[in-house]
């Protein structure tokens, strides 16, 4: 294996593009170490030249996903599934099934294309932690990852289909959403994360537009309990947006992203944080209240609330964005929203196991 040389380009330089995109050599990489400037037009960035990492394609492919982020739609499909399911309102499993499959494929296409914007910006290298892992091996290159995208974009669509012939009012639904999300995709050069308003657009993607989509797709027809859902895996999704965010708060104001923790600030961020947590344990009681067996309510109360006073003394201790108490709060935070989410779902699972065993 030769040995890695290293190269600088500035912005302007005609040679970036090809570097960036890894098209530059077929037997090279063009890894980007450092940016400075990122996302500015003096931007300068230096790449490590090293020899391509020989993988096969199905390890290209799977290693450039991103599964860890598929639960916060995972979790609202399985409850509006297994609601559908306790409520006789499922008609096909198949076409349930192609809905799902087709949802994740373009939220796994939608996330390969901001990776992609991210490397091309080199707001990747500000963000380490959300680097695409492939990318940083060497399994591919920028150009295999537009590909990649752009066929589980194709596959979501197509797999889609059947639902939308099928329940014509989907289309109804989905358009003017997808519509204004191509839009926003065209017009900005930045992964839509980090733009000011991408916060309701997640929360209408994992919220109600997701859940309402899932049950027109299963054939039960809107109703307020899957709405209600729909506002409640919104506020979980977007919370862990927020986290994330909070987590960059230094480096994205290195970049100046436009997002809302950047603009809040430290102190008022930390402190939205927990009254975003609030409103959505609030929902989520309040929810189990009115449609939940009480030994779920039960559930709920018991491990959420003192989970929650945990978090909020946390975030009430944050003296500083950077150091230890930012990172166990940080962990805290997503450990206490990912019990949330396996909370329900589990409870979900029980339900329906009960309802079976007493037919």
């Amino acid at each position: 294996m030769s040995s890695s040389r290293w190269v600088s380009l500035e912005k302007n330089d005609p040679q970036l593009l090809s570097y960036l995109w890894g098209t530059f050599s077929n037997t090279e990489r063009a890894l980007p170490v450092a940016s400075l400037n990122a996302n500015s037009s003096s931007n300068k960035t230096s790449f490590e030249i090293v020899p391509i990492v020989s993988v096969s394609l199905f390890r290209k492919f799977v290693g450039s996903l991103k599964f860890k982020n598929l639960i916060w739609m995972f979790v609202p499909a399985l409850v509006v599934l297994i609601k559908n399911e306790m409520d006789e309102t499922l008609r096909d499993p198949v076409l349930a099934s192609l809905s799902l499959l087709g949802a994740l494929c373009l939220q796994m296409g939608i996330e390969l294309s901001n990776d992609i914007r991210d490397h091309l910006q080199g707001l990747d290298r500000l963000h380490p932690q959300s680097w695409n892992q492939a990318l940083q091996k060497t399994w591919v290159n920028a150009h295999d990852l537009k590909i990649y995208s752009w066929i589980l974009l194709s596959l979501g669509f197509v797999l889609g289909l059947p639902a939308v012939f099928i329940f014509p009012d989907l289309a109804l639904l989905l358009t003017p959403f997808f519509v204004l999300g191509f839009w926003f995709y065209r017009k900005t050069q930045t992964a839509f994360k980090y733009k000011a308003g991408s916060e309701l657009f997640v929360f209408m993607m994992f919220g109600p537009l997701l859940t309402v989509g899932f049950q027109m797709s299963f054939g039960g027809g809107f109703d307020l309990e899957v709405f209600w859902i729909g506002i409640l895996s919104g506020l979980l999704a977007v919370f862990q947006i927020h986290l994330k965010n909070f987590s960059y708060l230094m480096v994205n104001f290195q970049s100046r992203n436009g997002n809302s923790v950047m603009r809040w600030g430290f102190d008022k961020s930390k402190r939205y944080l927990s009254l975003w947590w609030f409103v959505f344990v609030v929902a989520q009681i309040a929810f189990h209240a009115v449609y939940a067996q009480a030994w779920a309510l039960w559930l709920q109360l018991a491990l959420l609330l003192p989970t929650s006073i945990v978090l909020f003394q946390s975030f009430s201790k944050l003296d500083s964005p950077l150091g230890s108490k930012m990172n166990r709060s940080l962990v805290l935070a997503q450990q206490v929203a990912s019990l949330a989410g396996a909370l329900w779902c589990f409870e979900m699972i029980l339900m329906l196991l009960q309802m079976e065993t007493k037919l």
